[in-house]
């Protein structure tokens, strides 16, 4: 990926397909993480990828270590020999395992500038930051026709987190995120507002549709952080009902380079200062629990 920078997205998963040994499913559930891991940008509507830049970015808060992102053109051992530490994800039955997380512990900016020329990367700031100043409150979508009468159509019961099959008419439907298939073979997600379809994002959909309290957001301090203040690090628990935006996600996800862990009925983002994991909960007008 780091030499082709980018292509088909069904070239890229049967590539991953083959190379795994696995199946398809498989494949495309590798490449979904790869966006979120800050490795390459997924466009399912336009069925390409674009491999993102190789990168160091320093990790939130004083802590002296930054993180290898994008695609990168050599072998982790490369990296390791040039003072990086890596941490190699186990595969799973029936998954593949995902790409090693790379960090590098620095003196101070005359390490980190060395490294960086070395291993041929581009310093840039502190992403999660950065995304974090990306996110705004949810919008809806362009306007958009109604689905057809012949789309199977569900819509999202808050009650209970999921989809639920509804009876569809032209006639003025109950606002609410509805999911249907076009074509007859592709999903999409639309939000019903004021009279109005709108193209939505299914995750996005859900928050905004969510009362506030519904499947809160949760915080907990790492040890020895308590009472805890805004650039204090914890972990960020989310249902899995509920899972996140990429934006969002991306913004917890560059806090350590590590993806979610998953838990008890949903996930966990290790190393998330309280700063970042208030300002993901305040842009999807939800609750942010702090223990």
């Amino acid at each position: 990926m780091a030499d082709q920078q980018g292509g088909s997205l069904n070239r890229l998963i049967a590539d991953v397909a083959w190379a795994s040994g696995l199946d398809r499913e498989a494949a495309r559930w590798w490449v979904r993480q790869l966006q979120p891991l800050g490795i390459a940008d997924i466009d399912g509507l336009s069925g390409t990828w674009q491999a993102q830049p190789c990168a160091v970015t320093p990790l939130p808060g004083r802590i002296n270590t930054a993180l290898l992102i994008g695609a990168r053109p050599a072998e982790v051992t490369f990296y390791q020999r040039h003072g990086a530490v890596a941490l190699a994800h186990p595969g799973h039955a029936g998954r593949i395992a995902l790409p090693s997380v790379v960090w590098l512990q620095h003196a101070g900016p005359a390490q980190l500038d060395s490294f960086t020329a070395v291993v041929g990367a581009s310093a840039v700031p502190c992403l999660a930051d950065s995304i974090m100043q990306l996110l705004e409150p949810f919008r809806p979508g362009p306007e958009i026709p109604p689905p057809t009468r012949d789309s199977a159509i569900e819509m999202f019961v808050p009650e209970s987190g999921r989809f639920s099959a509804v009876a569809f008419t032209r006639a003025r439907p109950p606002n609410g995120l509805y999911k249907y298939t076009l074509y007859g073979r592709v999903t999409r997600y639309a939000l019903f507002e004021k009279g109005s379809w709108h193209m939505v994002d299914r995750r996005a959909g859900i928050h905004h549709v969510l009362a506030a309290t519904a499947f809160p957001l949760r915080w907990k301090a790492d040890p020895g952080l308590v009472p805890p203040k805004p650039h204090s690090t914890g972990q960020l628990h989310v249902d899995t009902r509920a899972a996140l935006p990429l934006l969002q996600e991306r913004a917890a996800v560059m806090c350590t380079g590590l993806p979610p862990m998953a838990v008890d009925q949903g996930q966990r983002y290790d190393g998330v200062p309280l700063r970042i994991a208030d300002r993901v909960a305040r842009t999807l007008h939800r609750a942010l629990e702090i223990t």
